[in-house]
């Protein structure tokens, strides 16, 4: 169905309307003059948006939505990769990669950028706060103008900025560190202790020391080893390795788990109703996106009416992996 001068709705069920508007994809829908929805199930809202992946979706002016299942919502807003999610003007969002913020970019793949201007743009980024950024692999950058450029380094707190792979770094120049009531901290350890060093680069370390309580530890320790036979050291290390393999499928299935919960979420959130049809024979449609935890979800859905106060409905939602859901009903009133 198109409405408009210049409309283009070529396929089933497709919809375009505005000027120059293209649907050309089976359950296409496009918006707004020169919305371009191209591929099936793409939708395009907004004067020169574009849909060009099959479930993506592009919400404002010239956004683009150029990945399966991807997301771009504000103008300018770019998801080019799968499964990714833009929001805000300008923003970029990669393979998997989600950012919220004026032009921040989570361009590396399962990046992620919150905050104007913050960029992750290498795999498992993730920035955090204004003009933060993590431009390494598995870097992390928390707090404003915050650098993680070295991979596996985390940088915390405003101005921080790591100089190493894999380091930890908290806060800026001129910053400092404060830990509540060390009293308490001091009272729970257990065994002997040792104390933090701190070399000229501030990197933190640990010194052992020996105290009365330790040496006394120490031996009580000896006659316990001195009583254990080597059967027993072998019964041990059977059931700490067995212990060891169900806590990993454990956390396996936990990872599993949460990841698919979330993602149900998102699908159930983004949960389409179209509007009952004001005449038999007419069709209305709905379509919704939502995000939930780094997971995003698209709905679509259908309701034509039949002869009298009667109507069918169907409908689909799907947020990655085996997340799709499928609906059909009916609607009437009397």
């Amino acid at each position: 169905m198109g409405i408009g001068v210049f409309t283009n709705a070529t396929q089933e069920n497709a919809t375009a309307l505005g000027y120059k508007a293209e649907a050309q994809g089976i359950n296409a829908s496009s918006f707004g003059a020169s919305a371009q929805a191209l591929v099936n199930n793409s939708t395009a809202v907004g004067s020169g948006a574009v849909a060009n992946a099959n479930f993506a979706t592009a919400v404002g002016r010239s956004a683009n939505a150029t990945g399966d299942s991807a997301t771009a919502l504000g103008r300018a807003a770019n998801a080019f990769g799968a499964n990714s999610a833009a929001f805000g003007t300008g923003a970029q969002a990669g393979p998997q990669g989600v950012d919220f913020g004026q032009t921040a970019q989570a361009t590396g793949t399962n990046s992620t950028a919150l905050g104007q201007l913050a960029r992750a743009t290498q795999l498992l980024s993730t920035a955090v706060g204004n003009t933060a950024q993590a431009t390494a692999t598995n870097a992390t950058a928390l707090g404003s103008k915050a650098q993680a450029a070295q991979a596996g380094s985390t940088a915390i707190g405003a101005n921080a900025t790591t100089t190493a792979a894999n380091q930890v770094t908290l806060g800026g120049t001129d910053s400092s560190v404060r830990i509540r009531d060390i009293a308490a901290s001091t009272a729970a350890q257990v065994g002997p202790v040792d104390v933090v060093t701190v070399d000229a680069n501030g990197t933190l370390g640990r010194q052992a020391v020996a105290t009365a309580g330790a040496v006394d530890s120490v031996r009580l320790s000896m006659k316990h080893i001195a009583a254990v036979t080597d059967a027993q050291f072998s019964a041990l290390s059977g059931q700490v390795s067995a212990l060891s393999g169900q806590a990993n499928t454990l956390f396996d299935l936990a990872g599993t788990t949460d990841r698919d919960a979330q993602r149900g979420i998102a699908s159930i959130t983004a949960g389409a109703h179209p509007h009952f049809p004001s005449e038999a024979g007419k069709t209305s449609y709905a379509s919704n996106v939502a995000a939930y935890r780094g997971e995003v979800g698209f709905s679509a859905g259908l309701m034509h009416r039949l002869e009298g106060d009667f109507a069918i409905t169907a409908g689909v939602s799907y947020a990655g992996g085996n997340s799709t859901a499928v609906r059909a009903g009916v609607a009437g009133e009397f």
